[in-house]
């Protein structure tokens, strides 16, 4: 991460350019609860009947409603970014790219995604709340996104009963 987007992620007052004022203002106890790292915790919801933790959101609402984008937005940036290179003898061989982990990477390390028992991928409002500091931390999202979908989470649990 470069110096700038650490400062844009690090930035409590988000300003849009050609903006007047601050399109968000955002105290810093906003984005991290007092003595915790994170407002939400797995440990705060309970399962649901099939075993996964409740409230859970899909890739496609997860993606839509949190990030403002479509599902293979966030396929794409869950999957490595491995590429094939032809070698002059005709085999290919696989090169690392820039996001060898994807782009959910949080302190240095690769997120870890739950599954169904069918093998799609779903999420926690906890999960929510990391990826969204791990792009923000990586510098795929700003300071003002960051602090838009914490508070997405921060309403969401209240919503369904969990005090974050």
């Amino acid at each position: 991460m470069t110096a700038k987007q650490k400062e844009k992620a690090a930035n409590p007052v988000f300003v849009q350019p050609g903006e007047p004022e601050p399109l968000i203002i955002a105290e810093p106890e906003m984005l991290m609860p007092k003595g915790r790292r994170f407002w939400t915790d797995d440990s705060m919801f309970h399962p649901d009947k099939d075993g996964r933790l409740s409230p859970n959101f899909s890739v496609q609402v997860v993606s839509e409603v949190f990030f403002g984008n479509g599902p293979d937005w966030l396929r794409w940036r869950m999957r490595p970014d491995d590429k094939k290179e032809a070698q002059p003898d005709g085999t290919f061989e696989v090169v690392k790219g820039k996001y060898p982990h994807g782009y959910f990477v949080l302190d240095g390390e690769p997120m870890q995604f739950k599954r169904t028992k069918a093998g799609a991928r779903y999420f926690t409002l906890a999960d929510i709340e990391r990826m969204a500091h791990a792009l923000a931390q990586g510098g795929h999202i700003d300071g003002a996104q960051l602090a838009l979908v914490v508070q997405m989470v921060k309403i969401c649990s209240k919503i369904h009963g969990i005090n974050p």
